[in-house]
């Protein structure tokens, strides 16, 4: 009777385990990096890469692309096999911004520590980003160009 108790105790455990590792959710926000105010209606594109052993679930492809909301941020929940690795890519909305909107991530790194993507942290001494662990989030921080370079724009891009 007892061992059937703890059977059953077990089991419960086992599938609660199960339903918490499938349910799991990354974030990607896109940020001004000049004030950290949001930037939303970015398109964010996402792929989910998988190794050579793992079987690839079927994964609905509007759910890869999306756009971030008012917070500067989407939500994507992961299938239940998780991949391997995950890239997301932002695409701004405006010509006149720098970032560098790509990354490439392990799927244990971004799920235990995070990403944060600031091409201009390491020159700018003033950075809005704090740099800790953020589990969970990929963080990209676009630059706004300065009036100098949104006049060059035009002639530089040909």
């Amino acid at each position: 009777m007892k061992c059937l108790k703890m059977a059953r105790v077990g089991l419960i455990l086992l599938f609660g385990i199960t339903a918490i590792s499938a349910a799991q959710s990354f974030k990607v926000r896109v940020i001004n990096g000049s004030n950290g105010r949001p930037l939303q209606n970015q398109q964010v594109l996402i792929s989910l890469l998988y190794d050579k052993s793992q079987t690839a679930p079927v994964v609905d492809d509007s759910s890869l692309h999306r756009t971030t909301d008012s917070a500067g941020e989407i939500e994507f929940k992961l299938p239940d096999v998780a991949p391997a690795h995950i890239s997301v890519l932002v695409r701004l909305t405006s010509p006149y911004w720098r970032c560098g909107c790509l990354a490439f991530v392990s799927t244990q790194d971004l799920l235990l520590k995070g990403v944060v993507e600031d091409w201009a942290a390491s020159k700018s001494k003033s950075s809005v980003v704090h740099r800790q662990e953020m589990p969970g989030l990929v963080l990209f921080v676009a630059y706004p160009y300065s009036l100098f370079w949104r006049l060059l724009y035009p002639l530089v891009k040909g």
